[in-house]
C-alpha cells in the first residue's frame, strides 16, 4: 500500500511540474543538488532541458525537430515565422505576437482559438 501511495505522490508531483510549463521544468533542474554537468547526469530530453535551463546552451544545439522550434520561439524569442510552419506558426502568432485568430489561423484551429482553446504544447512553452 505504501508503494502505491508513493507512486501516486511522485506521479502527481510530475504532473504538477508539467502544468507549470517550461519555467517549472527549469526550476526543477536549477534546484538539483549536483555539481556534475547535465551531459554526465542526464540523457535524452532531460539532458537537453537541463542544458538549456542551467548551462545556457542554445535551443538549436540542445533540441531537434518540433521541440527545437518551440524552444526557439518561446524561450529565445525567435519570430514565429522563422521557427514554425503551418498551424503551429499561427498559434504562435496569436499567443506571442498578438495576431487575431482570424488573421493567423484557419478552419478548426481558428474556431478553437475563438473559443479560447490553446494547444497543450504552446501552453507548456508559454509558461
Amino acid at each position: 500500500m505504501k508503494s502505491v501511495l508513493l507512486v501516486l505522490l511522485i506521479l502527481s508531483a510530475t504532473v504538477a511540474e508539467a502544468r507549470r510549463g517550461f519555467e517549472g521544468v527549469c526550476r526543477h533542474f536549477e534546484n538539483r543538488d549536483s555539481n556534475r554537468s547535465c551531459f554526465m547526469e542526464y540523457d535524452g530530453q532531460e539532458r537537453a532541458f537541463c542544458q538549456v535551463c542551467t548551462e545556457n546552451k542554445s535551443c538549436f544545439m540542445a533540441f531537434d525537430g518540433k521541440t527545437r522550434a518551440f524552444c526557439e520561439a518561446y524561450k529565445e524569442n525567435k519570430s514565429c515565422f522563422m521557427a514554425f510552419d503551418g498551424e503551429d506558426r499561427g498559434w504562435c502568432e496569436v499567443l506571442k505576437e498578438d495576431k487575431s485568430c482570424f488573421m493567423a489561423l484557419d478552419g478548426k484551429a481558428r474556431q478553437a482559438c475563438e473559443r479560447g482553446f490553446i494547444p497543450r504544447e504552446h501552453r507548456f512553452w508559454l509558461r
